[in-house]
């Protein structure tokens, strides 16, 4: 056998052992151990815990997350619904604060829900922070939740089209699963 076939060997043996993926529960129970070992995960109460259990922005932990933005329906029965998929959840106030999460964590976070709408003199509004996660962040899960009178509604022709409307509650735990399972593939 050659040097070269036993390199060539090697490295396709390397490259099937780092193509296998760490199941996601897994490594969010991994993230947990190691924020437990380094005393600011969300079990020690410190790095960022608000007292209603979500993460502050300025606190999220590394991992799959998703950011609850704006004036969610039933924040905290999403949040619920968000952790049992196996994601951390981050509330944001606005969808400036939602953006500057996503320009701190934004290789960390799966899905984005916003509560529409968020409109805002002169400011980022909730359809604004839609579209720029659909062109800066493409593969992050989009969900955009509407009010449910429909003149208070945001026009679709105003959202990207990888938002996701949210009518039901057992909608989102499917969302929030594939997004935990399966994150979109990078753009090339």
């Amino acid at each position: 056998m050659s040097l070269d076939a036993l390199g060539a060997g090697l490295a396709a043996a390397y490259d099937g052992l780092v193509a296998e993926a760490v199941p996601e529960r897994l490594s969010a129970l991994l993230r947990r151990l190691e924020g437990r070992e380094a005393g600011t995960g969300p079990e020690t109460g410190r790095a960022g815990r608000r007292p209603d259990g979500a993460h502050a922005v300025g606190g999220l932990p590394a991992g799959r997350l998703a950011l609850l933005v704006g004036d969610v329906p039933a924040a905290g029965e999403a949040a619920a619904l968000l952790a049992r998929a196996g994601l951390e959840t981050a509330r944001c106030i606005d969808p400036e604060a939602g953006l500057e999460a996503l320009r701190r964590q934004g290789g960390g976070v799966a899905l984005v829900l916003i509560g529409l709408p968020t409109a805002r003199d002169g400011a980022l509004d909730g359809a604004g922070l839609a579209r720029a996660v659909a062109t800066l962040w493409p593969t992050i899960h989009l969900v955009v939740a509407q009010p449910p009178r429909p003149e208070a509604r945001v026009p679709e022709a105003l959202l990207p089209p990888q938002a996701v409307p949210l009518d039901r509650a057992p909608d989102l735990l499917v969302l929030a699963e594939r997004a935990a399972r399966s994150p979109r593939p990078p753009v090339a």
